[in-house]
């Protein structure tokens, strides 16, 4: 069950446009974290929690928008996980940017993931 931490600022990053972010982005993350040869590491969307944390005046960013991304760990994932961090990081620009041009500042942003061995539960 992989956790993603949105960070933004809220003055470069409204509020419709993080949630659209945050309703599309467990789907770019569930196929780029998938492992089809690991049943362990299978994902879907509704495996993927996103929580969002608002910048505060004590913290120090370099950028309008970070992601950090906490995954179980797998060979197999690793073995792509470059990959997958400029495939987020690419639809994430996508979608905070489109076809940005020189009339209004582009919105930046990183996605890091991390790996680490873990263990989910759940009840309901």
């Amino acid at each position: 069950m992989p956790l993603v931490i949105i960070t933004r600022n809220s003055k470069k990053v409204g509020n419709q446009k993080l949630l659209g972010l945050v309703k599309s982005l467990p789907y770019c993350v569930a196929r780029h974290l998938h492992i089809e040869s690991v049943k362990e590491a299978h994902l879907a969307p509704d495996d993927i929690e996103v929580k969002l944390w608002e910048r505060s005046r004590f913290d120090t960013f370099h950028h309008d928008i970070e992601v950090t991304i906490f995954a179980s760990h797998f060979p197999e994932r690793e073995a792509n996980l470059l990959r997958a961090s400029r495939e987020i990081s690419a639809f994430i620009d996508g979608y905070l940017n489109g076809l940005a041009g020189g009339e209004r500042p582009r919105t930046s942003g990183f996605v890091w993931i991390r790996l680490a061995p873990s263990g989910f539960s759940e009840w309901r």
